[in-house]
């Protein structure tokens, strides 16, 4: 449904409890018995080194920071947007864009003047996105919204180049899909819906790339009777970008303690899955998880190189940037995207407060104040910066990192050369932010 508004409106029991801790990241995890196997290599075109693909969505910086927060101590909840001006941190303007009943889970892109920014509407059965509002940046004005069909939340929006790529799960069914709409009105492209988990999309210039996979039943892991059910068999989707139509599908990974996630370039994808040791799976205790590493080809789904990573952790995070792919879990790794070898390994790091981005590498140190970036080229820390309640949510520019945390009601901009205080802005009492965008 869309609806306009005019300008100026606002509106073993052991390994049974670990496989349901590891119901996390791109596809859900499991701890069982067999090991691992990967697709066989059928063709090695040769890789060069490239930036990561994306698209380019305000060639004109706005220099302004746009901040989403919401209203967590009084009923009906508000979600409110703020411009702030990069440098200073002055506010520009500020709206209020919904009434809702739960202030979170919300999504926030900016692309050639729009803001887009997902919600759960204020009669909604469920605490989850299932609005979405198309903002002018200059003054937050509403121009549509969009309301998702019943029983379906929007868990992920990607902006590109006129396309709205939307993640959702449905409710009822629990299965997941993927469908493109226009930024003009919101209006259906097409709708990606096969049968089984669907991952979050990863958007290309070229292409959109998926994993879809048979997610075991949990409640049955670790018992000698049900070995083979534990299993996950994944498979990598690239699919075209006007019409969603497939245009290949990689061999099937199973695995068996975790799935596949991926990353993409125009030249590559990258296949990341765990792996664990047969003793661990067989004591069921401290088990240690390794995870390999599938370059493959965007024109076929080929593989070009295959890596074993030295981080024993899941990784829930990954990107390339400047011929370099870095993986990331409780740990990072840097690994030559053009042939897999590692450059460098920091096991160290944090997961849940691990962000990797094609400006840098940052960390919030748990039980600290302190606010850690670190070198792209050897992974150690240039500088750390004391900046409390920050680390999960962060933005960078070409010279300032921005910075905060769920629950949290400040944002820091710090210099990127040594992490000074440039400003921090405050957000109203009662809210708490959930995203930034620059433009």
């Amino acid at each position: 449904m869309l609806i306009r508004k005019a300008k100026g409106q606002a509106i073993g029991p052991r390994l049974a409890g670990l496989c349901a801790l590891l119901l996390i990241g791109t596809v859900a995890l499991s701890a069982c018995n067999d090991q691992p196997s990967s697709p066989p290599a059928t063709a090695r075109p040769t890789l060069t080194a490239n930036q990561q693909s994306g698209c380019e969505t305000d060639p004109t910086p706005t220099k302004t920071l746009y901040i989403g927060a919401g209203s967590f101590a009084n009923d009906p909840k508000t979600i409110t947007l703020s411009a702030v001006d990069q440098t200073t941190g002055t506010q520009q303007w500020s709206q209020v864009i919904a009434h809702t009943t739960v202030a979170n889970f919300q999504s926030l892109q900016v692309a050639n003047g729009i803001l887009y920014v997902t919600y759960p509407l204020i009669n909604s059965d469920q605490p989850v996105p299932t609005a979405i509002s198309a903002l002018d940046a200059k003054d937050g004005h509403q121009i549509w919204q969009y309301k998702a069909e019943p029983q379906t939340q929007i868990d992920n929006l990607q902006v590109c180049d006129g396309i709205i790529l939307l993640y959702l799960s449905d409710t009822t069914t629990n299965t997941q899909s993927i469908q493109a709409r226009r930024t003009s009105d919101a209006s259906l492209i097409w709708n990606y819906h096969p049968n089984g988990y669907v991952s979050r999309p990863v958007i290309t210039k070229d292409s959109i790339y998926t994993v879809t996979a048979t997610i075991p039943d949990l409640q049955k892991c670790g018992t000698q009777s049900t070995k083979n059910t534990c299993n996950t068999f994944s498979t990598i989707h690239a699919l075209q970008r006007n019409d969603g139509k497939e245009r290949w599908h990689s061999n099937q990974y199973t695995t068996s303690f975790g799935s596949v996630t991926i990353t993409a370039t125009q030249q590559a994808v990258y296949a990341i899955y765990p792996t664990a040791s047969a003793q661990s799976l067989q004591n069921q205790q401290n088990i240690e998880i390794s995870n390999a590493v599938d370059a493959l080809s965007v024109q076929e789904g080929t593989q070009i190189w295959h890596a074993q990573t030295r981080i024993n952790n899941v990784i829930s995070q990954s990107i390339v940037n400047a011929g370099i792919l870095y993986v990331g879990g409780k740990g990072v790794e840097a690994l030559q995207a053009s042939t897999g070898s590692s450059l460098w390994t920091n096991p160290d790091m944090e997961a849940q407060n691990l962000q990797i981005t094609s400006q840098g590498i940052y960390s919030a140190e748990p039980g600290t104040q302190k606010f850690c970036n670190l070198d792209l080229q050897n992974g150690k820390n240039q500088w750390c910066a004391t900046a409390p309640d920050s680390g999960t949510i962060t933005a960078t520019s070409s010279d300032t990192i921005y910075t905060g945390a769920n629950f949290a009601g400040t944002i820091y901009a710090l210099q990127k050369t040594d992490g000074r205080e440039r400003w921090h802005y405050q957000t109203e009492t009662d809210h708490r932010i959930f995203a930034l965008a620059l433009a």
